[in-house]
């Protein structure tokens, strides 16, 4: 996979894999997906690693030009965390990808959490999410009812109307936070549906995607299906 990564260290031109590639190919066929689907997945994937490579020259900076000792160690343990995720996405980025195809959600079953999720509207009480009723998409709510996030946490959760008749499903605070961590790369898997931002996990400049020190286990890399988000840090087994 180095060779496809390397791509994203020349600046001054966008860092893309093309869907006949050779590498692209063989990485289809090592995890047994098309090549297209793939080629989405992995551009997405250099997209964020790209993103790593800025910060690096960032920090990099933010080390070179601190005022004091303080500042120039926080910097310097940032620095030294983008670096071991700069280092390691090559060497897993194949098993990710196949591991993620393996378990993720149908189109079906994405559509009805991006509806749950409330995502662009303003939820008055986000830890309900938006309230479907069964008819919405019927044959999606057992599997989703099956899913589980990190420690067992369910994705969604089931009620009955007033009048004990109609069942509804909202998700759960664990939910709400599965999608937020998987909307980008749900975006690239299944690129018709929409995922927006929540409108109660917007955040208001940019992403804070280091808030834990040095030092970091390899697979934090992976704990969620963005790396652009350290709600990652829950750890690998996390998935949904």
């Amino acid at each position: 996979m180095g060779a496809l990564f390397e791509r994203a260290h020349t600046t001054g031109t966008p860092a893309v894999v093309d869907p006949d590639e050779q590498d692209l190919l063989a990485l289809a066929r090592l995890i047994g997906h098309p090549a297209g689907v793939v080629c989405r997945l992995f551009n997405q994937q250099i997209g964020n690693y790209r993103a790593f490579l800025k910060d690096r020259e960032r920090y990099t900076a933010e080390v070179d030009y601190a005022q004091n000792d303080r500042e120039r160690r926080v910097a310097h343990l940032h620095l030294m965390e983008v670096e071991t995720r700069i280092r390691v996405a090559p060497e897993l980025a194949a098993a990710f990808l196949a591991d993620f195809l393996d378990d993720a959600m149908t189109f079906r079953q994405w559509r009805a959490m991006v509806a749950l999720s409330g995502a662009g509207r303003r939820v008055e009480r986000p830890e309900q999410g938006v309230e479907l009723p069964e008819s919405f998409d019927p044959d999606v709510w057992p599997g989703l009812l099956g899913r589980r996030f990190s420690g067992g946490r369910p994705l969604i959760r089931e009620r009955l109307d007033a009048q004990q008749e109609v069942k509804y499903y909202s998700p759960t605070e664990a939910g709400l936070h599965y999608y937020e961590v998987s909307r980008e790369i749900y975006g690239a898997l299944y690129p018709r549906q929409y995922a927006p931002p929540t409108q109660r996990t917007r955040p208001r400049s940019g992403v804070v995607r280091y808030p834990r020190m040095w030092p970091v286990d390899e697979r934090d890399v992976f704990a969620s299906w963005s790396w652009r988000y350290d709600e990652r840090l829950l750890g690998y087994q996390g998935r949904a």
